[in-house]
């Protein structure tokens, strides 16, 4: 089996793929209490909006999942996310994802890799499906 040529004469693809968790990541632990959950609105209210500007200004298109609870409570998330072009995959009603977002030092990572990504030659920069759809044609 050979490998799918990539648009462009891209030597490789890569997608940029975000979990929009918010608050499930603290619900799904039973934490109720609303300085706790204020962590998880941090991913929709302030997170959601630097990515979203990050990926604009380097013309890159991303794939975000998220939960139906976030999707359900935070609906103009995922309007944004669509309205910027960007793919939105469902996954389960809550996530039991045990890292807390919202550092500081990851938006200085996200930065940096995309910065990484834009400058690396012959990479197609793509959302999850279009590289899937892509591949299936190839190898079709």
């Amino acid at each position: 089996m050979t490998a799918p040529r990539w648009p462009h004469g891209a030597r490789a693809a890569c997608a940029f793929t975000f979990d929009l968790d918010a608050e499930t990541l603290w619900l799904a632990r039973g934490v109720t209490e609303p300085v706790a959950l204020s962590q998880g609105t941090f991913g929709p209210a302030e997170a959601l909006p630097r990515i979203l500007e990050l990926l604009h200004q380097a013309e890159i298109p991303a794939s975000f999942f998220v939960p139906a609870w976030v999707a359900e409570h935070h609906p103009d998330a995922v309007k944004a996310i669509v309205a910027a072009g960007h793919e939105v995959g469902g996954v389960t009603t809550f996530t039991f994802h045990p890292q807390i977002i919202g550092r500081p030092s990851r938006f200085a990572c996200l930065r940096e890799l995309i910065e990484h990504a834009r400058r690396t030659p012959k990479l197609w920069l793509a959302r999850l499906d279009a590289i899937a759809g892509h591949a299936r044609a190839a190898l079709a």
